[in-house]
């Protein structure tokens, strides 16, 4: 898993490759074991498509990686992308390969129908749709987290309609939204003493974990952690430990230690 996680690089091995496949090549041939695909045209034709499209959904897997991604930034680049498939469909079977530089590069002096690249996206896309179809349903809710001001009051759940109201008429609130973030706003200035259920709902979406990135960060400073020379690390203490290097609260190691009792020097 570790590995998997480090070779998000799978694209960019792909594209490499690609790179390197007149040395390849060489080299197989010196080997004596040529490879006939390094010298078929439409096999590096589609191996081009391929890493292309794998370059975009690296960029997709990198976009939705990051300590502060919460589940309503994954959704609107998982969305972004599924529009950006269906524009390269319809470009693809035009035959405009401004997308997909390394396709385009290659095929240069050829006259080529991409339309099979196209059925290639859609599958892709259907895929997509298919493994994130429950998204749709919380649309709404994540429209009155990030756009309070903009939602219409009427059509919210009950529970917060006179918290929204309250708040689109508050109009030092509406420019304070505009320049901060989403967790700081609703930490700072979406109070539990005028805005409880707002508040409340706001802690359910933050507390949502939109990837695994936590996780991988959370296993890489445990590896690093509990080493070899380290061996008789209790859970305890190695528990403590994570929690001093997975939190993002500063301490203050001098009041901890003034705490302390303290030998003066004789």
């Amino acid at each position: 898993y570790f590995t998997k996680v480090r070779w998000l690089s799978h694209g960019t091995c792909l594209k490499r490759f690609f790179e390197l496949r007149v040395e390849i090549e060489n080299f197989m041939a010196e080997e004596g074991t040529p490879v006939s695909n390094l010298n078929d045209d439409m096999w590096l034709l589609n191996m081009c498509f391929l890493v292309d499209i794998t370059e975009k959904i690296n960029q997709l897997n990198k976009e939705l990686q990051g300590q502060d991604n919460l589940i309503i930034d994954a959704c609107n680049h998982i969305k972004a992308f599924q529009t950006k498939l269906l524009l390269f469909e319809s470009q693809l079977r035009n035959n405009n390969l401004h997308h997909f530089p390394i396709l385009q590069e290659f095929n240069s002096s050829q006259a080529i129908n991409f339309a099979k690249y196209a059925d290639e996206i859609i599958k892709l896309s259907a895929e997509f749709t298919r493994r994130f179809s429950e998204l749709t349903k919380y649309d709404k809710t994540f429209e009155i987290f990030s756009s309070p001001f903009q939602v219409d009051a009427f059509t919210v759940p009950e529970a917060l309609q006179m918290e929204i109201i309250n708040l689109q008429c508050n109009n030092e609130l509406k420019q304070v939204h505009k320049t901060t973030s989403k967790i700081e706003f609703y930490n700072t200035y979406i109070t539990a003493e005028r805005y409880p259920n707002l508040r409340l709902f706001a802690q359910k979406i933050v507390s949502a974990f939109g990837s695994t990135y936590v996780c991988e960060a959370f296993f890489s400073k445990m590896k690093f952690t509990k080493s070899k020379f380290r061996a008789s690390l209790t859970d305890e203490n190695l528990e403590s430990q994570l929690r001093c290097a997975t939190t993002q609260i500063d301490v203050d190691l001098k009041a901890l230690s003034d705490q302390k009792e303290k030998q003066t020097s004789h």
